[in-house]
């Protein structure tokens, strides 16, 4: 019975293979991906030649990428797959959270007799509960190289695990910011986002006999009650995998794509006018188009101790009708601006430096018609035709940059404040010039605990404590 099921699914394939090759018009080229495809005539007939960018050296090699490149229905998969491996990860960590909850008691969490989370203010101090979803347990490896450490035998570099927890008279400050932002405007609605790096993870406590603090949602303890919190999720090694670069600090397409969806759907919620979530139009891969091989910060921070590189792959959205404008942060003249190196990339002239950082100078660039370099002062985009009603402050490090511009389209306008730029200006300013009533903070953690990364005040706010 096994072995004639196993014969049907074989069979099954084989035909879907088949008529991908006899009633499929073989493309050439990837509107959506913006690149070259393998086609069947290319397995034998007319093989690539050495050095382009879908040579392989064996026919079964190119034959795999045949089927890869001309399956029935490529396009409208590629278009959707983020949002169903989004969804089928919600649920996977959903049914995981649940189970960890009875049976690893590594989780340090029990279900009272309503199948609740029992209230552990000594685990969660301020509301005794969680407010944040709790990661799958896991018990993963870590080795060191240089500085940093390798995850579990993999090319993926992180800092390593966080030891001690947030600075919690320093978060306590930032949240008093807040509270005292929310009393001079009360209309506002704040949200934060915690981009989840390996480091707040807890996976490697069982390697390391500790109990490492879950930094994010002690963070998010001492936030107010108003303000909606959310973080990264991703369940095991290969959905980390999926979401950041092996080489750099820094989110991939996968991983701030989940990023922007997340924050949408805290927003969406509240706004009923909200435009829908956008999918990209292309995927970029620039590595596929011009050979860049991408060594981020990590890598740049090992050198020859580390050979490993990450391909440079960015999704383009609809963007409609906007103005962009960089702001001083002296004086608060506006000036035009274009956004990102979108031109550059796409013309191929871009660095191939070994450890030319693509993911900074490709999201951070901002030029004015002059070709002056203003990438290091604050953004204004206003949306045309938008109309509705609301204005966004997105206040992030640089995890922030590759989803400023899609999150912005669902704004009339928005102001985008590099959180170093935070103690050069007054942020009751902004919310008044630009009639703010949305602020979203994003990062990797700063944002919320540096006394650096700070929000100022007319009004001389919690300027005694500097």
């Amino acid at each position: 019975m096994k072995s004639s099921s196993g014969v049907i699914v074989l069979l099954v394939i084989g035909i879907l293979c088949l008529s991908t090759y006899f009633f499929n018009k073989p493309s050439e080229t990837s509107e959506l991906e913006n690149r070259t495809l393998m086609t069947f005539d290319m397995v034998v007939n007319n093989p690539p030649e050495e050095g382009s960018i879908v040579y392989k050296a064996t026919a079964s090699e190119r034959l795999e990428e045949a089927l890869k490149d001309q399956f029935i229905g490529r396009n409208w998969i590629t278009v959707h797959f983020s949002d169903y491996t989004a969804l089928l990860g919600n649920a996977y960590n959903k049914i995981w959270r649940a189970g960890s909850s009875v049976f690893h008691a590594n989780a340090n969490e029990k279900l009272n007799v309503d199948g609740h989370l029992e209230t552990n203010y000594e685990r969660w101090p301020v509301y005794g509960l969680p407010r944040l979803e709790i990661f799958p347990y896991q018990d993963y490896s870590i080795t060191q190289i240089g500085t940093l450490y390798r995850f579990n035998g993999t090319d993926y570099i992180f800092d390593g695990p966080r030891f001690e927890g947030p600075d919690s008279i320093q978060v306590q400050a930032h949240s008093d910011q807040i509270e005292h932002i929310h009393e001079l405007y009360p209309e506002i609605n704040f949200y934060s986002y915690f981009v989840s790096s390996l480091s707040s993870t807890k996976w490697f406590d069982g390697q390391l006999g500790y109990d490492t603090p879950d930094y994010f949602e002690l963070i998010a303890q001492s936030m107010p009650e108003y303000m909606k919190v959310k973080r990264l999720i991703y369940s095991d090694d290969l959905g980390y995998e999926n979401l950041f670069y092996k080489t750099d600090h820094h989110w991939n397409y996968h991983g701030f794509t989940q990023g922007y969806e997340d924050i949408y759907s805290m927003i969406a919620e509240d706004y009923v006018n909200t435009s829908p979530v956008k999918q990209p139009m292309k995927i970029w891969n620039f590595s596929e188009l011009y050979g860049v091989e991408y060594r981020g910060s990590r890598a740049n921070n090992l050198q020859d101790l580390y050979n490993a590189y990450d391909e440079f792959i960015v999704p383009e959205y609809d963007l409609g009708n906007r103005q962009c404008y960089s702001i001083n942060l002296e004086t608060g003249e506006e000036t035009p601006v274009t956004l990102c190196l979108w031109d550059t990339y796409k013309a191929g002239e871009m660095s191939k430096a070994r450890y030319y950082d693509h993911y900074i100078h490709f999201y951070c660039s901002a030029f004015d018609n002059d070709g002056n370099d203003l990438s290091n002062e604050y953004y204004l985009i206003r949306n045309e035709g938008s109309n509705t009603g609301h204005n966004l402050l997105l206040v992030t490090d640089s995890t922030g940059r590759a989803i400023r511009d899609v999150l912005g389209t669902h704004f009339d306008s928005e102001v985008y404040l590099d959180y170093r730029n935070m103690s050069s200006v007054r942020v009751d300013e902004i919310i008044e010039k630009y009639g703010i009533d949305t602020i979203v903070m994003n990062g990797l953690g700063a944002v919320w605990t540096k006394k650096e990364y700070s929000f100022h005040f007319t009004d001389g706010f919690g300027d005694e404590e500097e």
